[in-house]
């Protein structure tokens, strides 16, 4: 058994109150867009709300863990031993499992269609919502592989109680599935910086044919541009706060991670922020949504 400590219950309450701020937020700016018809119609706005659904089951990965090992700290003196596959059979790994992945396969699906968005701006256009849900479909769909190939892989170690309760992930999952779960995300992570690339210079190809303002003058342009750089930049936070911590623990499987989870965590509070700074209809549609609650009242 292993002793408990207030750290250990610290980082817990921690978990508790970001994955809740991260849900909670998530959630009401996505119910925002849904319910307000004049930035639903967009297809920027529907890949957003997307992002913000994704964010919403990260945040419930950090609340349902958070949650679970406070339970624990209370109730024992020292974690209590369990199975491996015990551990894997537990809400917080199953959300685990599937945001792990999922994360580098959101931003990868993202700058795809950004990349379509840039080089195919015409044809973009024309592309109806139906577009766009079947970028959400693969979006939530493909990382839901990953539960069975754990839940699976993780059957033989039903014997042998040779894992603490808290359950981490590394406790959860075999090493071969725990390294897997992180490459997929490294790899399309990284995947979007040689995508990006490209989309950089065709835009800024662009904007040097044309004077800034010229280009800047039509709607189009202007919600193109706005759009690409939101991506571009919940990338960025993605590469800065998941993928670089990743390939740390890598290279350096002793290390403790509690830290490097909380610095996870810290991306779907970061995404509010880039949401809100660069989408001024969100920040509006946000302010119309204040206003006619009050006015009910």
């Amino acid at each position: 058994q292993a002793d408990m400590d207030n750290m250990d219950r610290l980082n817990y309450q921690l978990y508790i109150i970001g994955g809740t701020c991260i849900t909670v937020f998530n959630l009401a700016l996505g119910l925002i867009i849904i319910c307000q018809k004049s930035i639903r119609q967009q297809k920027e706005y529907l890949i957003y709300a997307g992002c913000m659904l994704f964010d919403v089951i990260f945040g419930l990965t950090y609340l349902s863990s958070g949650a679970y090992r406070l339970k624990l700290a209370y109730e024992n003196a020292q974690y209590p031993m369990t199975t491996k596959f015990g551990c894997i059979m537990t809400v917080h790994n199953f959300f685990f499992v599937y945001v792990t992945p999922g994360s580098g396969i959101l931003v990868l699906i993202t700058a795809v269609d950004r990349c379509i968005g840039v080089f195919f701006p015409t044809r973009y256009i024309t592309l109806s919502a139906r577009y766009v849900y079947c970028l959400l479909f693969l979006i939530f769909s493909i990382p839901i592989i990953a539960i069975p190939v754990a839940v699976f892989t993780s059957m033989p170690f039903t014997i042998e109680s040779n894992q603490h309760a808290a359950c981490l992930l590394t406790q959860a999952i075999t090493h071969e599935v725990y390294l897997g779960l992180r490459i997929v995300r490294i790899m399309c992570s990284l995947a979007c910086v040689l995508i990006y690339i490209p989309i950089s210079v065709r835009i800024f190809g662009n904007v040097s044919r044309a004077s800034a303002a010229s280009y800047m003058a039509t709607a189009h342009n202007r919600r193109l541009i706005r759009t690409t750089v939101t991506v571009m930049l919940v990338t960025l936070n993605t590469i800065c706060l998941y993928v670089v911590p990743d390939i740390y623990l890598l290279f350096n499987p002793s290390t403790p991670t509690f830290a490097f989870y909380l610095m996870n965590m810290h991306k779907g509070l970061v995404n509010i922020v880039i949401f809100l700074v660069t989408q001024k209809m969100l920040r509006d549609a946000i302010v119309l949504t204040i206003k006619a609650k009050t006015k009910r009242r």
